[in-house]
């Protein structure tokens, strides 16, 4: 049986901190559509954790970026092939407007919260649990036009822990969040929210930021933070579906999204979201893992809802989020284990300006 303290606990790629990013990044990596759709969650273990990843690509396009202090020139990650698919359900009722982004040149600002609930069992024993534990992320975002529509440049200027914070857990969180204090996530979006290019650059002089660093490159290869806007004119009542495949550290899953339109206010659109992964079960291929180890799927039921304002005229959303579910997975060969995760995350967006 493997315990919490037990050296045979299987060792999974990755830090439980970056379970606490998954979410934010959604708004702060950039992807375009003002959504906090937060379904495309992480997999954590008593020790170690299995972060979000998606798709990687293999072509680069060069993009520029403009800051108020520099200018700096990087090979920004091109989206990948198979960008999502979105299906309108039902266009709603008259009057019908076409959603687009019309977002001034300018800087803004967003704190970006994170509540999460985590339980595990190894074995049918409980090996560790955590309740209401807050991260909060402040982001600024530098947005100019350019022809293929919009640029973000979004910087971390501030990570702490909510108030009240266990002592010791708030210090082995901050121990890695502060590594993202300082560090940039570029992106290119066109009129619509598809991604068309994303990066990622760590804090100046940041030699080795470990996980924390490894994580956040992947995402800049990714495209699963993309909730591109239907290209059918919507109204009140209308609805759209989004699918998208993805590869989470090596498990394979199906992401599907629906956005219904509750309100239209001007440039403000209010959505309703629910969300559910489709993960099939059996073997996956866990990067990192030791000779002889396998791990398996044996059930996953992760379920997203929330709502939306997002005024089309900025690029941070007024949103919230909760993605909770059990997801199970068993080890064979040289470790075996069945590992139990009942986990809830609340994802909130707060424009600052």
């Amino acid at each position: 049986m493997l315990g919490v303290n037990d050296p045979r606990t299987p060792a999974l790629p990755a830090r439980l901190v970056a379970i606490l990013l998954g979410s934010a990044l959604i708004a702060a990596g950039c992807g375009g559509s003002g959504s906090a759709d937060t379904s495309s969650e992480a997999t954590t273990t008593t020790e170690a954790t299995t972060t979000t990843a998606a798709e990687t690509t293999t072509t680069t396009a060069e993009a520029t970026s403009t800051t108020a202090e520099e200018t700096t020139t990087t090979a920004m990650a091109a989206a990948p092939v198979d960008a999502p698919t979105i299906e309108v359900v039902d266009q709603g009722a008259e009057p019908r407007v076409e959603l687009r982004y019309e977002i001034a040149d300018g800087v803004y600002a967003a704190r970006l919260s994170q509540i999460q609930s985590l339980r595990q069992t190894i074995d049918g024993q409980l090996a560790s649990e955590v309740s209401d534990l807050e991260s909060l992320f402040e982001v600024e975002l530098t947005t100019r036009t350019v022809p293929e529509g919009y640029q973000f440049t979004a910087v971390y200027t501030n990570v702490s822990m909510a108030e009240g914070t266990d002592p010791t857990i708030a210090e082995t969180m901050m121990s890695q969040l502060e590594q993202l204090v300082g560090s940039t996530f570029l992106s290119t979006i066109d009129p619509q929210g598809y991604i068309l290019a994303q990066a990622f650059e760590p804090p100046a002089g940041a030699a080795n930021a470990g996980d924390l660093q490894t994580f956040m490159e992947s995402l800049a290869a990714q495209n699963q933070f993309a909730n591109p806007l239907p290209s059918e004119p919507m109204g009140i009542g209308g609805s759209w579906k989004q699918t998208q495949s993805l590869t989470v550290n090596g498990i394979a899953m199906v992401q599907e999204s629906t956005y219904t339109v509750t309100a239209i206010d001007g440039a403000t659109i209010t959505m309703d979201v629910t969300g559910t992964q489709i993960v099939p079960v059996g073997p996956v291929d866990f990067p990192g893992l030791a000779a002889g180890v396998e791990v398996s799927v044996e059930a996953w039921d992760v379920a997203t809802t929330g709502s939306i304002d997002a005024d089309l005229t900025r690029p941070f959303p007024s949103s919230s989020a909760t993605v909770e579910g059990v997801q199970v997975l068993v080890g064979s060969g040289d470790e075996e284990f069945r590992l139990e995760q009942e986990l809830t995350n609340v994802a909130t967006i707060t424009p600052l300006n």
